[in-house]
């Protein structure tokens, strides 16, 4: 994945923070899909397993910004590694902290 996407100039801290997205997805994967302790394919898995993984990090608490780096890159890794187009991917999304007066008004 990260050959691909230095072929498309992409920044270096885009391809890191792609690449570590999707290495937690795939170890989220070895312990909540499939048989226990092995890594599924991500060839076989979809727009259900993303689901779940993307919710569970919402529930975990990451930030709002983590979950869409997380989400970008596995759809980086299906749309343009893999070549499986993934459509509909809807999970619990992470909140966005709400600055309050005070904290708008800071320099």
């Amino acid at each position: 994945m990260a050959a691909k996407m230095q072929e498309e100039h992409l920044e270096r801290p885009t391809i890191q923070a792609y690449t570590s997205a999707v290495w937690q997805f795939y170890l989220w994967t070895k312990t909540n899909v499939g048989t226990p302790g092995r890594y599924p394919n991500p060839r076989y898995l979809g727009r259900e397993e993303i689901e779940r993984f993307l919710t569970a990090e919402a529930r975990r608490g990451v930030a709002a910004s983590t979950q869409n780096v997380k989400f970008s890159a596995i759809m980086y890794l299906y749309g343009k590694v893999l070549g499986i187009k993934l459509e509909n991917v809807n999970a619990l999304r992470a909140k966005t902290p709400k600055l309050s007066a005070d904290d708008r008004a800071a320099p």
